[in-house]
């Protein structure tokens, strides 16, 4: 039997889904978030609009949901992280959303608050990875008392170098939780596009003194840096195709503990990286 599925959805654009901010103030958390269950919480990229989010967070939850052993709610958050007049206009405006992509992590670190301290995890995508970090950045800070049981960053559009220790995004900025990362050699959008874009949000040049070097959601790097596991290897998907993969539902449903029984059972790993291949040796947990 089918176990039901919820979902809700909270706006982030000041004005609605044709506004260009971030909202001053989080808004009221629907009721469906604080029945019985893990809260999911979903962040889409840059260039994404509301209609495609939802699609997209359907799509998603619907898998994590199937593959989970107990219940799953799901809140969808939707954030300024494309231009309102569609993705031609949008495509060339990355470097301006890197600002309201931070902004938002700290509307949503309110909105997790409210919550009363409940077991949360945090998905992204893209740039919504920077959200997330964003998130836990300001959860750790203002907000020590919610626990975020872990964060899922798929494709992220954030530069290794703001995730190295001492950097915003470091381990040790950032409170003990889980912390995996899906990233995939095969992604013509961080391959080619991330680098020139953050090269203009950072107003330097690449291979300058703040070139920030490859996507995390490309290398799955800096080395050490993320939890350790089977997932560290390249899922080898496009930029778009995450939000779809059954696969990438089902791992997020095995790290967060709420697989069911016949999930195979998490592995752990060592690795050492020879450019940008991983090569791994599995060992069975014990």
């Amino acid at each position: 039997m089918a176990r039901p599925l919820t979902i809700s959805h909270v706006e982030l654009r000041q004005g609605g889904r044709f506004g260009f901010r971030v909202v001053d103030e989080a808004p009221a958390l629907p009721s469906e978030v604080f029945l019985r269950g893990t809260l999911v919480v979903l962040v889409h990229g840059f260039a994404t609009n509301r209609g495609r989010a939802e699609r997209g967070y359907g799509e998603f939850a619907t898998h994590v949901s199937a593959a989970s052993r107990r219940g799953v709610v799901f809140l969808g958050v939707h954030w300024p992280g494309d231009h309102p007049w569609g993705p031609l206009v949008s495509v060339p405006t990355f470097s301006l959303r890197v600002g309201p992509a931070e902004e938002s992590g700290r509307r949503i670190a309110q909105l997790i608050e409210r919550t009363y301290s409940r077991s949360v995890v945090l998905v992204g995508h893209s740039l919504g990875c920077r959200v997330v970090l964003s998130a836990l950045a300001e959860l750790g800070a203002e907000h020590p008392r919610v626990r975020v049981r872990a964060t899922y960053l798929m494709a992220a559009a954030v530069p290794e170098a703001d995730c190295r220790d001492g950097a915003r995004y470091g381990s040790s900025n950032l409170p003990r939780t889980t912390q995996v990362v899906r990233s995939s050699l095969k992604d013509p959008v961080l391959r080619g596009l991330f680098r020139p874009g953050m090269f203009l949000a950072r107003g330097s040049t690449p291979g300058g003194e703040r070139d920030g070097g490859r996507a995390v959601g490309r290398s799955a790097g800096p080395p050490g840096r993320w939890t350790g596991g089977w997932w560290s290897t390249s899922t080898e998907l496009k930029h778009g195709e995450y939000w779809g993969s059954e696969d990438m539902a089902r791992q997020l449903a095995l790290v967060t503990g709420v697989a069911k029984a016949n999930t195979p059972a998490r592995r752990q790993v060592r690795s050492r990286d020879i450019g940008e291949r991983r090569v791994h040796r599995f060992e069975p947990t014990r």
